[in-house]
Order: structure tokens, then sequence, then C-alpha cells
């Protein structure tokens, strides 16, 4: 019952290593023929005995569907009308029969642990999607690695058009979701953007700060605990990927509301980036940072991008120096010796 025990028996018994086997011999059918020859009649072979694995009376393997749930891309690539004909079968959900359930459970959570999301396949999985939704708990404190696969798929199928946000999916997934998952769910889009450097459309990056304006209703409408989710923006200001003026308009209200925007590390490199062009906004939000850090810790992430920050808002205007000067005496009460000659205009001393 351990979602991370799922795709344990897949590779290592000879029924689902026959699966791949076929499923390998069908791609090679379709990347050996000329594209100008190629037919679905072709891989009629492969899908003769795939059907027969797909019939839970005949094939009541639970390994069998592991593979068929770790194969899932291939298949929609290698047949995508056929593959969205027995989805159904593959993910019968609460319509199966008892043992359709069971082999339902092992191909979901394959599916998860080893596809991306397949934009096509959404209306064929929208069911078993809604269904995965629904058994969310609300009171988790943790988030496991299938529930915040899911979330990211949502989060992708909305960012390129397969959904919107008035979705059956999204509404659900926001009413069902832990406050931690929903902010591992906004806060992984950022992060996404940081580890794959990709551009990002202007379509895309409008129907993201759609999103995200709408989940900002939470400081107007949320409880206090309800809007931590939103402390994930971090992620969102330091990929880059949104208009400078537009992100550091959003972070003064949350970090005011929730006094955390994470990570701090990504954030203050951010804000040392930007510092320039909005100094104070850029010194208010380190400032507020480090008084919410009581163990002192933190800092030691992000203080080489201190100085720099710290120094733009001195030679601002008065809000940005009476925030720099508050900041310095702060960091300097707090033992960080270093910066007592820096209002001064002076190279830091060692700390």
């Amino acid at each position: 019952k351990e979602a991370s025990r799922y795709a344990s028996f897949a590779l290592n018994t000879p029924r689902p290593v026959g699966v791949e086997a076929m499923i390998s011999y069908g791609r090679w059918i379709k990347l050996a023929t000329p594209e100008a020859e190629f037919t679905s009649a072709l891989l009629a072979p492969v899908f003769e005995v795939l059907e027969v694995k797909l019939d839970a009376a005949k094939e009541p393997s639970a390994a069998v569907r592991e593979m068929f749930g770790m194969q899932f891309r291939t298949l929609a690539w290698l047949d995508l009308e056929w593959f969205l004909s027995f989805i159904p079968k593959l993910f019968p959900g609460k319509d199966g029969t008892k043992e359709e359930k069971t082999l339902d459970r092992f191909a979901w959570n394959s599916y998860l642990q080893h596809c991306g999301p397949v934009r096509e396949t959404v209306p064929a999985t929208r069911k078993r999607y809604l269904m995965a939704i629904k058994a969310l708990k609300k009171g988790e404190a943790t988030v496991g690695e299938n529930d915040r696969t899911l979330a990211s798929h949502l989060m992708q199928y909305y960012a390129y058009g397969v959904i919107e946000l008035d979705d059956p999916l999204l509404v659900e997934f926001f009413a069902s979701a832990s406050i931690k998952l929903r902010a591992q769910a906004v806060g992984d889009i950022g992060w996404s953007f940081i580890q794959e450097g990709a551009l990002l459309s202007p379509e895309t990056q409008t129907r993201l700060i759609r999103l995200w304006e709408s989940r900002m209703e939470l400081l107007k409408i949320g409880s206090k605990e309800e809007a931590e989710e939103l402390a994930t923006f971090g992620w969102w200001l330091a990929c880059g990927k949104f208009p400078d003026e537009w992100a550091i308009e959003q972070v003064l209200p949350i970090l005011e509301r929730v006094r955390s925007l994470r990570p701090d590390f990504a954030v203050v490199e951010a804000l040392d980036r930007l510092s320039s062009k909005y100094p104070y906004e850029a010194v208010r939000v380190v400032h507020v940072l480090f008084e919410e850090d009581r163990d002192g810790w933190a800092i030691h992430g992000w203080n080489q991008h201190l100085d720099g920050i710290l120094k733009e808002a001195l030679s601002d205007g008065e809000m940005a120096r009476k925030e720099a000067g508050e900041m310095l005496e702060l960091l300097v009460s707090r033992g960080f010796r270093g910066y007592r000659s820096f209002a001064a205009g002076k190279d830091k001393e060692p700390m």
C-alpha cells in the first residue's frame, strides 16, 4: 500500500518485461518505417498482444500494469487513437471490477512516477485525475512524491492551455489539497523554469500570471494559514521569467502578511539583481527575512548578495535609506559587527 513501493516488480519479472519488449518492438517498427509508408496496421501484431495484457480477466499481474504505466508516453506516441480507446481499461477507476480497481492503483502510481503529462490524453484520463484529486487529504502535514507529481501535471496542463482556471480539475485541486501541497504546486512552476532554463512564451506567461493573481485572492479572503501557500512565490521571482515590475508588486503584500518568501537564498539573489531598479523593495524584503530568521543561520546562505542590496538602498531616497539603516542596526545587534561602518560608506569590516 506504500506509494513508494510501486514499480518495484515491473522490471524484475518475466511478463512485464515481455510487455516492454512488445512495446519496444512497436517503437522499432514505427521508427524503421518511412513516414510516408507507415500505417497503424503495421502495429496490429503488437496491439493484439497488448490488448490481451490489458484484459484483467486474462492478465491479473500488477507488475504488468506497472509496466503499462511506465510506458504510458510511448504508448500514446505509438498510436494515439488506439491508446485513447484503451485508457479506460488501463485506468478504470471506480468503474472497474474489484480486480480492475486493484490493477488501476498500480498502473496509476507507476504512471505518476515515470511519465510526464501527455496533453492529448487528458480527455481520456480526466476521470482518473479527478479521482486522485478527490483522494487528497486537506490536513496532510507532508507532501508525498506522487501527490506532488499529480499537482505538477495539473499546473502544466493549465500553463499550456489544456485546461482553464475554472476547470473542475483545478477547482477541485485547490479545494481538496493541503496548504503544503498547494504551495508546492505553485512554487514548482517557478522552480521548473529555473531547472529547465526554457523560454516562456507570452501566452504561457499571461496564463501563469492569471493563475497567480487568482491565488493572491487568499490575501484578501483567506486566513493567514491559508495565505502560507503564497510564500513559494520566491521561485517565481527567482526564475526571472516574469516582468520585474509585476513580480516586485507581488512580493511585499505576501511578505507583510505571511512574513516569509521561499526559498530565501533564491529570493535574495534575485533581489540583488533587481536592487538597482527597486532599492526600497529589495532592502525591505531582506530586512523582514532577517527579522524572521530567529536562529540566525539563513543569512549565511545569501549574505554574499546582501552588500549589493544595502549599497543600492543607502544611495537611494529617504525610505530606502531608512530601511537600510534599520537593517544595519539589526545586523550589528545580532553579532554581525562587520556592518558597523557600512552606513558611513566604508567597506565592510571583516566579521
